[in-house]
């Protein structure tokens, strides 16, 4: 299926200047070569969300051991006396 003139239209002056992509055909937009391993390249900005996921829920714990701590020595004291 052939593309349509007039959507092509948008992306080269003329109709002409169209060339489907064949295979061995060099390509259009070649990907950049790199050295680093790409999956460590997705789980960068994953480790650093999770990280700070993780400090935001530990200063939440903190806070309720806080909470619950205090309400014990309150119950504890309150029989006591």
């Amino acid at each position: 299926m052939k593309p349509s003139p007039r959507f092509l239209s948008r992306f080269y002056k003329s109709y002409a200047q169209f060339k489907p992509w064949n295979y061995g055909d060099p390509y259009k937009h070649p990907l950049p070569e790199r050295n680093e391993d790409p999956w460590a390249l997705l789980m960068k900005p994953l480790m650093a969300k999770d990280k700070a996921r993780c400090e935001a829920w530990k200063d939440e714990v903190q806070n309720l051991l806080i909470f619950v701590s205090i309400g014990l020595y309150d119950c504890v004291f309150d029989i006591v006396h």
